[in-house]
């Protein structure tokens, strides 16, 4: 495998993932939302935000 192509499948994982953890994210939201559990919504928006930022 040539490092272009690695890097295009590092790249396809990063977007999976990134995907896979705002879903995660988004699903904390709602359950925290819900339950009225503050600190976890909140802490989530900052994972979000963090992730964001980063890329």
């Amino acid at each position: 495998m040539d490092s272009t192509h690695e890097g295009k499948l590092r790249k396809v994982i990063r977007e999976k993932l990134r995907v896979i953890a705002k879903i995660i994210c988004i699903c904390i939201d709602r359950m925290a939302s819900h339950l009225s559990i503050d600190s976890l919504s909140r802490y989530c928006s900052i994972l979000t935000d963090a992730r964001e930022i980063k890329d």
